[in-house]
Order: C-alpha cells, then structure tokens, then sequence
C-alpha cells in the first residue's frame, strides 16, 4: 500500500482506500446469504408443489428464521463497518496531523526526491512550492544497502520551511520492479 513516487510527484497524494476490502468482503458475504435465502426458497416451493401446499407452513417458519437471522447479519456487518471507517478516518487524522510536508507541498517535495534518487549519498535537491510558498530540500544519505534484505532502498534526509516553521525528517524510499514507492 506504499504510494509511487512518480504518483505523489504528478499531485496524487490521496492515501489508499482502506475500506474497499472490507466492502468488498461484506458484499460477498452478503451475496452468498442472499443466494442461500433464495435457495432455501425455491426448495420451499419445489416441496410445496410436490405435497400439494401441505409443507408450505413449516418452511415459512424456516425461511422466516433465515431471513432474521440475515438481517442479524446485515446489522453486524453494518456496525463493524462503521467502526472500521472510523478507526481509518480517526488514523488518517492523526497521520495528517504528524506529517512532516503537508499534502499541498509533496508533489514539489516528491519531483526533487525523484531527481535526485539514483545519485549517491550527499546528492541533494531544493524546491518550492509557489502555491504555498513553502520550500525544501532533500538529501540522500549514506546507507548500507544489505540492511534491507538486497531491496533498493534510499534514505533520504528532509527539510520543509514554510515561513518561520522548519521542520526536519527522513524518509525512506524502495524500488520495486522499476518503480520508487515511499514506505516512510
């Protein structure tokens, strides 16, 4: 779930959608509830023309049953959705809170980070951000590249001014199959 480099530099710095497993897992779940509330409904049928109706007032109790305990369901799975969208916008917050480069600069940030990656450590690269008036640098630094198991990763040393604010911190970037996504 690390976001691309080259995505955050084109102004893409919309995190991923953390709910859409959990969508995806609650519309199978209740599709295949659905598909065994219209079986247990077409057995009930296929009985009652079989006994001439005379089935009919036990399988309505069952499918009455199914259908509660459904519906049960449904509410369940509601509720922990509504939770787990919470806990993510809670956790997004607070990530926004902590970031170092807001969203409005990285794009800037991402580009000098971009043009500076393949260089050896102590490369660096300003930038600023007319928009917002913010300004930065970035640095590679040294680092021992078996640390993380022969994945190519950069550590890069960053700064964000933006008035009399100035901020300081790292990151971490890997490539993966030709392409630098940003784990920290």
């Amino acid at each position: 779930m690390a976001p691309r480099l080259a995505d955050i530099a084109a102004g893409n710095t919309s995190g991923p959608n953390y709910m859409a497993p959990v969508d995806r897992q609650i519309a199978l779940t209740m599709a295949r509830q659905s598909a065994s509330m219209a079986r247990s409904a077409g057995y009930a049928a296929i009985d009652a023309a079989m006994t001439g109706g005379m089935s009919l007032a036990g399988s309505g109790y069952s499918l009455a049953m199914q259908g509660a305990g459904n519906a049960m369901l449904a509410a369940q799975m509601a509720s922990v959705r509504a939770q787990a969208s919470a806990d993510v916008a809670k956790a997004e917050a607070q990530e926004k809170a902590a970031q170092l480069v807001p969203d409005a600069d990285r794009p800037s940030e991402a580009q000098a980070v971009l043009s500076i990656i393949d260089g050896s450590s102590g490369k660096s690269a300003s930038w600023q951000n007319p928009a917002t008036g913010a300004s930065g640098k970035v640095t590679l630094k040294a680092m021992d590249k078996r640390m993380f198991g022969g994945l190519d990763c950069r550590s890069i040393q960053r700064e964000w001014k933006s008035g009399a604010t100035l901020r300081r911190g790292d990151m971490l970037a890997c490539r993966s199959k030709g392409e630098w996504y940003l784990l920290s």
